[in-house]
């Protein structure tokens, strides 16, 4: 019933952000008249013999891919990414290989997975990795070396996000040593240190178990020392490069191998991150370029912004994840009273409170800052997902419950309203956490009517998640006594969500089946709903459900893991008993 598990880690997440996606903030940038040629004119640019218009061709290059449509696959699928990897890979001039790697990250990033993978049968990872062992190798690197460095991190990084393949050349590379020097360089800019932590975050991310990753585990010597000890120094150390620290470590297995340095520095740095509230500074920084344009002022102000909100959301995405990790009870323990003592549910809450219609706003005014409202809009959704798993872990509701209901519901409106499923369902799952844990504790949360009829609707209509949610809800809160007005809607959402997915024969759908039919067992097993037997024709419904759910059983038992075939299986006598308990009430 889980509906809120681990924070998603899987690779092949196309246009999942992680780098703004530009290039290096150094590149000149093509302008407007030049990226409306045609891409074949560039690609030939590639191979001029004059360095600056190879130059002007990859940031044309690097602009197109992100602004016109059809771009990726014109350059997917003509000579654009082939000659791009060869310049990275022949180029003399430095200049020119980074404006050639930040079009390359920008075709990552707007391609996605099919994108990665052609860049990895172009070879891509293999130049990348050969050009940092050779930059690392220089023990007295220059400016120049640094931010070659950067930009070759920047774009693996893209690469790892959406390849398993890059993922196992960096870690079989070497690459984890110089990235380990890096996080603890006192002469590494702090941009470069929190990168280079990065892409061991994105090689690590879910990996306790990889047999590549034991030699990454908390020891006396390797990685996990290195982080302790950054960990261990907090004072000195900022807060991003410490959040991407404590990531690392969980991601290795630090809560089961070192869980007392978990608890002593990562937590810690949970609630200092939370301090930050995001949406003063960037309507301040968006009113600042409306009134007089973007100075040096409002970049470095919008840097700082960038690099909190993402701190911010690598400490909550940790936190989600330990609220749900394997291993004994002794920290859920401890990750509880610190949840508790610190408030971080109403801390939480307040983070998520964000106006959206203000995001639009600044989108509207200044549409540059797009990338910004996404990544805060990510940021809520990331805080909500935590939400959702602290209260799986607890288990329990407490006086800050009126607060987030409230919250979630008007998050889920505008939500809906805005048409942003991906928000919508990471709030109904939080919604259905909440109103599950209210009635196993016997402490109710009055729902509204409007807020049921909204459920209805996104039952009738949502995506097999979002439906999954809205019925979870119904059945947690249908029987209360002020909703009876609406439990013939509730009864026949309920039915007919039951007969679409059998007549589906949809497996990933069929945990449909099974909470349908136990909100039903569960709002209308008193003889005060009896009614709405006769007015829905219920019970002949329910009948014919028998014989369908046993089909479908047989059709798919081979095919579903074992946990759901019970659990259908249960549901299936249950439904038997329920139609004999029934009949005879409702033949009186």
């Amino acid at each position: 019933l889980l509906r809120n598990t681990r924070m998603p880690k899987q690779r092949k997440r196309p246009k999942k952000l992680r780098h703004q996606p530009t290039g290096l903030p150094s590149l000149a940038e093509a302008t407007a008249e030049q990226n409306s040629a045609p891409e074949p004119v560039w690609f030939e640019q590639l191979c001029d013999p004059v360095p600056e218009q190879r130059e002007q061709a990859c940031n044309a290059l690097a602009n197109i891919v992100l602004e016109e449509a059809g771009a990726v696959e014109v350059i997917s699928t003509g000579r654009g990414a082939q000659l791009l990897v060869q310049v990275v890979e022949n180029e003399a001039l430095r200049t020119v290989r980074l404006a050639a790697m930040g079009a390359l990250h920008n075709l990552s990033i707007a391609g996605g997975v099919g994108a990665c993978e052609l860049l990895v049968r172009l070879n891509l990872p293999t130049t990348l990795l050969k050009a940092l062992a050779k930059e690392t190798a220089d023990t007295n690197l220059q400016e120049e070396q640094l931010v070659e460095i950067q930009q070759i991190i920047v774009l693996l990084c893209s690469m790892c996000e959406n390849s398993e393949q890059t993922v196992e050349q960096v870690l079989n590379s070497g690459a984890v040593a110089p990235m380990m020097s890096l996080l603890i360089s006192p002469t590494a800019t702090l941009d470069l240190r929190t990168q280079g932590g990065e892409l061991l975050q994105v090689i690590t991310d879910g990996m306790e178990d990889h047999a590549a990753c034991q030699q990454l585990l908390p020891s006396s010597s390797g990685l996990g020392a290195t982080l302790v000890a950054l960990l261990n120094t907090a004072v000195s150390v900022p807060i991003q490069l410490r959040a991407v620290a404590a990531t690392i470590l969980a991601n290795i297995g630090g809560w089961t191998k070192c869980p007392e340095i978990m608890q002593q520095a990562v937590l810690p740095i949970i609630g200092e991150a939370l301090l930050f509230d995001p949406l003063p500074p960037l309507v301040k920084i968006s009113t600042t370029i409306t009134e007089g344009g973007q100075n040096s002022t409002t970049v470095e102000e919008f840097k700082v912004w960038r690099t909190s909100v993402a701190a911010q959301t690598r400490c909550v995405e940790t936190l989600a994840n330990a609220c749900v990790s394997q291993g004994d009870d002794s920290h859920h323990i401890y990750i509880s009273k610190f949840v508790l003592s610190e408030r971080i549910i109403e801390r939480l809450a307040t983070r998520c409170a964000v106006d959206l219609s203000v995001l639009e706003q600044i989108e509207a005014t200044i549409p540059n800052l797009k990338t910004a409202t996404d990544s805060l809009r990510s940021a809520v959704m990331t805080h909500i997902r935590c939400l959702g798993n602290i209260l799986v872990m607890l288990e329990v509701t407490g006086d800050w419950t009126p607060q987030v209901w409230q919250l979630m519901c008007s998050l889920s409106n505008s939500a809906a309203t805005t048409k942003q499923w991906e928000l919508m369902d990471v709030t109904l799952s939080t919604m259905w956490t909440m109103v599950r844990n209210a009635a196993a504790a016997n402490t109710p949360i009055n729902v509204s009517s409007e807020v049921v009829e909204g459920v209805i609707k996104i039952a009738h209509g949502g995506t097999p998640d979002l439906r999954l949610s809205a019925i979870g809800i119904l059945g947690c809160v249908g029987a209360q006594k002020h909703l009876t007005p609406l439990a013939d809607s509730i009864m026949e959402v309920l039915l007919v969500s039951i007969q679409k997915t059998l007549a589906m024969h949809d497996t990933a759908s069929l945990m449909i089946v099974a909470e349908a039919l136990n909100a039903v067992f569960d709002v209308f097993a008193e003889d005060d709903r009896n009614a709405t037997f006769a007015r829905t024709n219920a019970l002949s419904r329910l009948q014919s459900f028998v014989g369908g759910l046993a089909t479908t059983l047989k059709a798919v038992m081979r095919h579903i893991d074992e946990e759901l075939l019970e659990r259908l299986d249960e549901s299936g006598t249950n439904l038997e008993r329920f139609i004999a308990y029934k009949t005879p009430l409702l033949n009186q």
